[in-house]
């Protein structure tokens, strides 16, 4: 299949044989291609999506943190230091856990996915 696309939105798809357009009523085609050009568009610019996918919060005077160290950098957590959370709900220090996810794309804890496509 191929598909053609403008800013990002899919207005047709192609059978590999050219001879026959599908329309937007297809809808399993359109999120097909959609799901493609996410990816593509994830692989050009990932920095955004682990952007996304980490959401930074600062721990309190006298907040505590489930873990009590960072999993990836094995330093412990002090009060009011800046802690990264992921979908699967484990924390770790932000710029520990984006430079993991520049590598691979799984929760160091939990292999849970940890970034949205």
């Amino acid at each position: 299949m191929t598909f053609t696309a403008i800013n990002g939105s899919v207005v047709s798809a192609t059978l590999f044989n050219g001879t026959e357009t599908l329309e937007h009523s297809d809808l399993i085609a359109m999120d097909m291609a959609s799901l493609i050009l996410r990816c593509e568009s994830y692989y050009k610019d990932k920095s955004k999506f682990i952007e996304d996918a980490v959401k930074v919060s600062r721990l309190g005077k006298e907040q505590g943190c489930e873990e009590e160290i960072c999993a990836i950098c094995h330093d412990e957590y002090q009060a009011e230091d800046m802690i990264g959370t992921i979908y699967c709900k484990h924390t770790f220090h932000p710029q520990c856990i984006k430079e993991w996810l520049r590598r691979k794309e799984n929760c160091p804890i939990c292999r849970a996915h940890a970034v949205a496509i």
